[in-house]
């Protein structure tokens, strides 16, 4: 695994035109404005694809969960984009020189209908991309010119030819009436790279504090966003995704998982995705009976 340290060379970032204050990092003239703590930090995963780690923070700011989006670069050099966080300016940076300031973007796209708020900033900064986007995404920004909605199956092939396929778990509610309810997400696989891209329906805690350690969670644990809020209300859903997640499994020879809240598993994920659907089979059994 590799990490990009990003960082403008030669020169301050005052020289650059850009300012710090109370954590704020932002252009003198006024492109991006980025209230972010955490310094977002590329990870080269495997074969042409990264990702970018950003900074979530939950209840007042006191705990750290996480963001990601992903760059998977493409076999004519442009990039595609899995999703969107808040970056830091010197970041930005770094995104531009892979990204010849946004020119080599072919497409961003949204894997979750309640990862939203960086949407706005970047299409400010890269308005001439094609933007992907869930239902909800359509609905809050209807400014943004949406040309394909990711739940459908035609937006979902639109990348097989570069190996890179895309799918919404059954047994889920992929534009859910109830906003507290974040489970279903687009999953979506990179064949080159055997990498898997997952917002919330799976987290991976890659360095719990002792009081979760106490509780048998270790370093790499996996566990799935609540299936009994997640799924949908009958009897049918829970085997749905336990059947959705074996053929998952069967047919998509990832290595490494990508996920938005806690971090990246590089090297041996189908086997811990195996273990975890396995350790989830009673709670899949006890929903189907209800």
């Amino acid at each position: 695994m590799r990490t990009y340290v990003t960082y403008i060379s030669g020169k301050t970032l005052e020289e650059k035109g850009i300012k710090s204050k109370k954590n704020c990092l932002y252009s003198l003239d006024s492109s991006f404005i980025v209230q972010n703590t955490i310094m977002a930090k590329f990870i080269e995963v495997g074969r042409n694809f990264w990702n970018i780690r950003g900074s979530y923070q939950i209840y007042c700011g006191l705990i750290e969960i996480g963001t990601q989006m992903s760059m998977i670069r493409l076999s004519n050099n442009r990039f595609l984009l899995l999703d969107t966080v808040p970056i830091d300016a010197i970041a930005k940076t770094t995104f531009d020189q892979m990204t010849d300031h946004g020119r080599l973007i072919e497409g961003i796209v949204a894997t979750h209908p309640f990862h939203t708020s960086s949407w706005p900033s970047w299409y400010h900064w890269y308005p001439n991309t094609h933007y992907y986007g869930t239902p909800r995404h359509y609905r809050l920004f209807p400014d943004i010119p949406w040309i394909g909605d990711v739940s459908d199956p035609i937006t979902q092939q639109l990348w097989e030819r570069e190996g890179i396929f895309m799918k919404i778990p059954d047994g889920s509610t992929f534009d859910p009436e109830d906003e507290s309810n974040h489970f279903s997400s687009l999953f979506v696989y990179h064949s080159l790279s055997r990498t898997l891209h997952i917002s919330d329906t799976i987290t991976i805690e890659e360095n719990p504090n002792l009081l979760l350690r106490c509780f048998g969670i270790y370093p790499g644990y996996m566990r799935f966003w609540p299936l009994k809020k997640g799924l949908r209300k009958n009897q049918q859903a829970p085997k749905e995704f336990q059947e959705f997640m074996e053929i998952i499994l069967d047919q998509w020879d990832f290595d490494n998982l990508v996920v938005a809240h806690h971090g990246v598993k590089i090297g041996g994920a189908k086997e811990e995705v195996r273990k975890l659907l396995n350790s989830s089979r009673q709670t899949i059994d006890r929903l189907s009976e209800k």
